[in-house]
This record gives C-alpha cells, sequence and structure tokens, in this order.
C-alpha cells in the first residue's frame, strides 16, 4: 500500500494551514485590538496602514490618510518627525504634547518587515497625560479603577464562562447578558441584545435606545452577529457618549471572545464530523486495519477480519505458529524496531496461514503490510495496514511462466546453436569408422580410429556441458532468505578469487562500506553472482598486457544496498546494454551466454536489479541493487 498522502489530503492540509494562519493573524489582531495604548501602523510614504480602537476613537477612521494629516492636521510631514532613524533600523523612544489632544504621550517607534519584504514602522502611543496631572484626576483614577476592576470581573466570569466543561452555546448567550447587565456603570438602566445568526438573546428591559454600544461578532472573518449594550436613559457623556473607553475595548474583547469560541465549536464539530467520516472509511475500507496496543489488537475493521478469518490477528506478530517459517524473523525485527522506538513506520511483505473456526490450516496467503506508531487514545500504538495480494502473487508466478515459455524459442534456437556443431562432427566420425569397419582395415588404422573417438568424446562433453549450463538456468531454485550484512558475501568472492587473479597479473581491490543496512538475501546466491561476474572480468582482460585492475565496492541509495563491480577491460558497447542478459547472447567465441543470464535470474528472484554501464576504470561496470525491505 502506497504511503504516500493523496492529492486530496495535501489539498485539505494545505486549507488546515491556511486557516491555522488565519487564526494566527485574528489573534495578533485581538491583540492590538485590545491592548489599552494607542498603535498605528505607516509605511515610508508616512500612509496610515493600521489604527487600534484606542486611535480610531480618538481621531477617527483612516480614509487613507498620511499620518500628518490624520494625527495632527498637517498638509506636509512633521517637523519633529523621527522617520528616517526608525526605517534606518534604529527604534527609538521619546515623548511628546499633542495640541491637537491636549495630552502627553509616551511613544516607542520600531520598523519590522512585512510579509513582503517591505518595512513599516509601528508607534505605540502610551498616553502618559494622567501622570503628569496626578493631583487634578486623583479621584476620578480611584474611580475608574472601581470601574474598572468591575470590568476586569465581568472579563473574568465571562472567560469562566467560556471555558466551562460541556456548556452550550445557548448557556454560553444567556450567561454573557446577565453578566453584562450587572458590569456596566450602572446596571440599573442597562440592557443587552445578543444576536447570532438567525438566534437571539435579550434582556427582560430591552428597547432600542440613542445610548448604545454595539460591536460585530466575527467568526473566521465574517460577520456572524452583534452585540448591543444600552441604558435607556441618558447619562454625563463620557468616552464614547455615556460609556467608559474601556467599557467599549471590554465590549470588543467580549465578542472577540465569543468569536474565538464560535470558531472552537465550529472545528470541534468539523472533527466530530471528520472522525465519523474517517470511521465509515476505516469500516469500509478492503484494506485490513488494526490499532494494537500492548501487543494486543484494540481494533478491527472487516476486512481485518475477514482476511484472517479465525485467527487472532495478533498471532502473527507475537508467535511464529501460522507464519511460513522464512518469514518469521523479518517479521520479529520489523514489529522489534516499532516497539523499540527505532523507527516510526515500517513495511515489510509475509506470508501466513489463515484458519477456520475449527482451527484447521487454510490455503496459505501473501500480504504486504505497512505498520506506523501513533497515538490512540493517550497510549502508544501501533497501527497497521494489511493488504493481501495472494492473487496478485499467483499471476505474477503464471507470467513469469508464460514468459519463460515465450523464450522457450530463443531457448532453443541457442541449444541448437550450440549442439549443432559437435553433433555434425560426431556423425562425421560415426561414418568414417563405419567406412573403416567395412573394409576391415581396422588394425591398421588404430591411431587413426584412437583420434576419432578422442575427438567423439570432445564432442560429447561439449554437448554435455551446454546441456548442464541448460539445466542450471532452468533449475527452479528458491532463493534462502536471511537478514545478511551484503559485504559477506562479496567478501567470500573476493577470498575465492584473489590468490587465482594475482597469478594472471589481474589487481582485485574492494572498497566496501562499513555501515551497510542488512538486507534479506541468499548470501550463496549473491556469491555465485559476483564470482560470475568476476571471472568475466578476468576473461574480457585476458588479452592485455597491462593495468588490469578489477575493484568490487558496495555503498546504499535510498532503500537499497548497491554492489559495484568494475574492471579496465575493453568495455561493452552501449548497443548490447539490453541484450547482454538475455539467454545465449555471448560476444566471446567459447562462451555460452548463460552466465550472465543466470546472474540476472538470481537478482530478479531476490527483488534486485542488475544493469551495465561504463565504468570509471574504461571498461565495463556492473550494478547489482537490492532492496532493503523487498
Amino acid at each position: 500500500m502506497n504511503g504516500k498522502p493523496t492529492y486530496a489530503q495535501l489539498e485539505e492540509r494545505i486549507k488546515e494551514l491556511e486557516h491555522l494562519k488565519q487564526i494566527e493573524q485574528n489573534r495578533l489582531l485581538s491583540f492590538f485590538e485590545s491592548i489599552p495604548v494607542g498603535i498605528y501602523i505607516n509605511d515610508r510614504q508616512c500612509n496610515v496602514q493600521y489604527v487600534n480602537p484606542v486611535i480610531k476613537k480618538e481621531f477617527g477612521t483612516i480614509d487613507g490618510r498620511k499620518c500628518y494629516s490624520y494625527l495632527y492636521d498637517r498638509s506636509d510631514p512633521c517637523p519633529w518627525c523621527r522617520n528616517d532613524a526608525v526605517f534606518a533600523g534604529k527604534p527609538l523612544r521619546w515623548d511628546r504634547y499633542s495640541k491637537e489632544t491636549d495630552r502627553y504621550y509616551d511613544l516607542l517607534d520600531m520598523p519590522f518587515k512585512n510579509p513582503d519584504g517591505s518595512v513599516s514602522k509601528i508607534q505605540i502611543f502610551n498616553d502618559i497625560t494622567e501622570l503628569k496631572k496626578t493631583q487634578e484626576t486623583l479621584k476620578e483614577k480611584v474611580r475608574d479603577a472601581e470601574i474598572r476592576a468591575r470590568e476586569l470581573s465581568c472579563l473574568l466570569e465571562i472567560s469562566k464562562l467560556f471555558d466551562q466543561y460541556g456548556a452550550s452555546l445557548k448557556e454560553i448567550h444567556q450567561g454573557i447578558v446577565e453578566i453584562i447587565l450587572r458590569s456596566w456603570q450602572y446596571p440599573d438602566i442597562t440592557c443587552v441584545r445578543l444576536k447570532l445568526e438567525d438566534k437571539e438573546v435579550v434582556s427582560r428591559n430591552f428597547k432600542n435606545t440613542p445610548w448604545q454600544l454595539t460591536t460585530k461578532v466575527i467568526v473566521y472573518g465574517k460577520t456572524y452577529g452583534r452585540l448591543v449594550v444600552g441604558y435607556l436613559e441618558e447619562r454625563p457623556a463620557k468616552n464614547d457618549g455615556p460609556f467608559l473607553a474601556e467599557e467599549k475595548e471590554m465590549i470588543n474583547a467580549i465578542t472577540k471572545r465569543l468569536g474565538k469560541v464560535l470558531e472552537r465549536k465550529q472545528v470541534e464539530e468539523k472533527l466530530l464530523n471528520s472522525e465519523r467520516r474517517f470511521r465509515n472509511l476505516t469500516e469500509n475500507s478492503p484494506t485490513a486495519i488494526s490499532i494494537m496496543q500492548d501487543d494486543k489488537i484494540v481494533y478491527r475493521n472487516p476486512a481485518s477480519k475477514a482476511l484472517t478469518g479465525a485467527l487472532n490477528e495478533i498471532s502473527l506478530f507475537t508467535s511464529d505458529e501460522n507464519l511460513h517459517s522464512d518469514d518469521v524473523q523479518i517479521l520479529r525485527n520489523h514489529y522489534r524496531k516499532l516497539i523499540s522506538g527505532e523507527k516510526q513506520k515500517t513495511t515489510m511483505s509475509f506470508r501466513f496461514y489463515p484458519v477456520d473456526e475449527a482451527n484447521n490450516r487454510l490455503d496459505m496467503k501473501w500480504v504486504h503490510c505497512m505498520a506506523s506508531v501513533i497515538e490512540y487514545r493517550g497510549k502508544n500504538s501501533i497501527l497497521t495496514y494489511m493488504l493481501d495480494f495472494t492473487k496478485a502473487k499467483k499471476l505474477e508466478d503464471m507470467l513469469k511462466v508464460q514468459e519463460k515459455l515465450a523464450s522457450l524459442g530463443r531457448v532453443a534456437a541457442g541449444i541448437a546453436h550450440e549442439i549443432r556443431n559437435p553433433l555434425s562432427g560426431i556423425n562425421i566420425y560415426l561414418t568414417t569408422l563405419k567406412k573403416m569397419l567395412h573394409n576391415r582395415d581396422i588394425h591398421a588404422d588404430e591411431d587413426k580410429i584412437s583420434k576419432i573417438l578422442s575427438q567423439l568424446q570432445s564432442a560429447s562433453n561439449k554437448i554435455e556441458s551446454v546441456i548442464k549450463r541448460v539445466m542450471d538456468f532452468s533449475r527452479p531454485g528458491e532463493p534462502n532468505f536471511t537478514l545478511t550484512n551484503i559485504n559477506h558475501p562479496v567478501t567470500e568472492a573476493f577470498n575465492l578469487s584473489s590468490v587465482t587473479l594475482r597469478k594472471t597479473g589481474i589487481r582485485l581491490t574492494t572498497d566496501l562500506s562499513p555501515d551497510l543496512p542488512e538486507c534479506s538475501v541468499d548470501p550463496q546466491m549473491i556469491e555465485q553472482v559476483i564470482l560470475n561476474l568476476i571471472t568475466n572480468a578476468a576473461e574480457a582482460m585476458r588479452d592485455m598486457d597491462h593495468a588490469k585492475k578489477i575493484v568490487i565496492s558496495s555503498f546504499s541509495e535510498n532503500d537499497s544496498v548497491c554492489i559495484s563491480v568494475s574492471d579496465s577491460g575493453p568495455g561493452i558497447g552501449k548497443e548490447l546494454y539490453n541484450q547482454i542478459f538475455d539467454p545465449f547472447y555471448t560476444t566471446k567465441s567459447n562462451s555460452s551466454g548463460i552466465g550472465l543470464s543466470i546472474c540476472s535470474r538470481i537478482i530478479t528472484d531476490q527483488g534486485g536489479s542488475i544493469k551495465v554501464t561504463a565504468g570509471n576504470l574504461g571498461g565495463a561496470e556492473f550494478i547489482i541493487k537490492l532492496p532493503v525491505n523487498p
């Protein structure tokens, strides 16, 4: 089963990331909107890009104006402007008295880089007028502190309401209205209405009056509803009609938090729907899916139960009773790496015998399994996907048989070509012997007869050799797979060949990687392939006088282990790369052309590949690639 995500999954992930990005932007904006100091942002050309409610309350909307026009009603830049220094990368803190507002401000200017690479300036206005007029405003501050405490108490109560586990949206809406009623400056004449789409919660005394604060409830950037707080009677003007600036900030904070709660509720609902869809997909999936915790199966979908039958799927991973004997160790190693944390994900193919209700063994099944470590219900678990490819395996074997039958004609032609000449010679020699017998001149030609018999024996040996090679090629040998460091069979082949090759003037060297992963192969067969390639390389350099060299190297590449056998011989033409592994194809006069075919078959049967190319030594280079997880 392919572990790569689908296009739909990638598209969904992109949407989730965009959504998270929007949430973070809204969170940052919420911070700016709720902070009780003035904040505005402008670019190098003095264009105002953003103002928070504190500044907007005092100076109005931006309307695309320059900062000096918006803040100071000027037609040209302010002479005290510090933009050049700030945009040069130097944060500045300074204070200034504004005649327009009759206020003192502590100003902090800082540059920051926008996502598009441009630079803007953020200025934080901290009103310090009250510090300079402490004596005159002390009583007002004490009163404001009391009001603020009541407002904070309001926010605290609403925060607890939002965080109350299991509270429904209707309960949250009703609680907000009741908390606001007792938290404003004049609770006896306060009225509240909260409308969200088609739902509305109002206080009993609510009616529309000229003295109201209205704030939008924003959910995912769209207006979802409105919160209205009003007075039934006129009261002295404060910052915004009869309302305090803090009350306006508080109603903004309430609606923003309410918007976040509604977003969270929608996300929770989507997650529940997603979980339902996922369960439906899992339950109806043709792939066998199961979850294992502490060596026990805690979930199996119907396909998993159908695949293993009465056999408990856990036994596949913890006992070898129903596993094919060649696959027991492979499966154990994969399972051990998962539970030890050495690997988070792995894939494997293995064979097992399902059983019926009477515990009788059924026909063997081939399965491809992908297992990964996940968290399920707060605990580390192993999620497995198993796909039954028994039918595909049988079809694959049938295709191999068909391929062999299709090549039977070519093989027969090769055999005929190989034995025709010696067979013709045998016929000629037998005819000669027949004539000699007919002439009764045997004793006179004993030497001649002895020579003919020797040549008959030689021709017979050639035919026997051809038949033996054909039998070796066609014999259906089954590899004996074991987890092996590929350097071991390579080293054995080197030890068997090095002394003999040294006597013929050929230098045989190795360059083997010391940290190769183990792979599942038949070591004896791999050794046979390496010996064959060394022999071929030696024969190709037989007529050379100098610089005869063979290098065997090993290395890892992605999820494969590779072996390279290169020589300094005459090489192989590119036009022959696709024919060199065909049965009975050879470029040598005294070769049957079966050796490389046998090598190709051995490597293919073990899930690998072999190819030939031009090597760095000037001759041919054969590269064998074997999968780590076949």
